[in-house]
């Protein structure tokens, strides 16, 4: 803000605004997050992770959410 408190000395960019069922909506880049951590249940050497039971609700979205991602498994293969 400048010294008169209502001018601005560096503007924010403009968001893009589009229309969804009638409805206005402004759009916004998503945040990524720089780890994600999850468990699993076996692995291989490569990467590959198989999880089981409540974990394949959201543990595979959240490992490819992060730029890396630490897995904890139960079982290396």
């Amino acid at each position: 803000m400048g010294a008169d408190g209502k001018s601005v000395l560096i503007p924010a960019k403009g968001r893009e605004s589009r229309k969804f069922n009638g409805r206005d909506h402004i759009m916004e880049e998503s945040l990524t997050g720089d780890f994600s951590i999850v468990k699993g249940w076996k692995a291989d050497t490569l990467g590959n992770v198989v999880f089981r039971k409540t974990a394949r609700n959201f543990n595979a979205d959240v490992a490819g959410a992060g730029k890396t991602c630490i897995v904890e498994v139960e079982e290396i293969v």
